[in-house]
């Protein structure tokens, strides 16, 4: 059963991870509260719901930090965030960097996501 909560989970940050919701917004919508959806994504996963979210999302905002463009206020809005510095704050509490220098970085590493 959590294996099926899980991969349901999954498949809805899928295809609404650039919105703002959140992992109550998806727990309600699976019928469940945020920590039955927590406990079963832990044991299925290794990884609570929320972990599971913020992952999905730093990998999206990576991936786009790798190319020249879009702008980074662009990125923020294409990702749900309301205002750059929200998205700003995110990914500085991610990596430990602004978006700007973990651009940089990943372009002067060559790196492609």
């Amino acid at each position: 059963a959590a294996r099926r909560l899980t991969r349901r989970y999954m498949h809805m940050i899928q295809g609404g991870f650039r919105t703002a919701h959140t992992m109550g917004d998806y727990a309600r919508a699976l019928d469940v509260t945020p920590t039955h959806l927590t406990r079963s994504c832990k044991s299925a996963s290794g990884m609570t719901a929320a972990d599971l979210l913020t992952e999905r999302k730093l990998h999206a905002a990576r991936a786009a930090l790798a190319e020249p463009k879009p702008s980074i206020q662009q990125i923020a809005k294409d990702l749900g965030y309301a205002t750059p510095a929200y998205f700003t704050r995110f990914i500085r509490g991610q990596t430990g960097l602004p978006p700007s220098r973990l651009r940089q970085q990943t372009r002067s590493l060559g790196l492609r996501l």
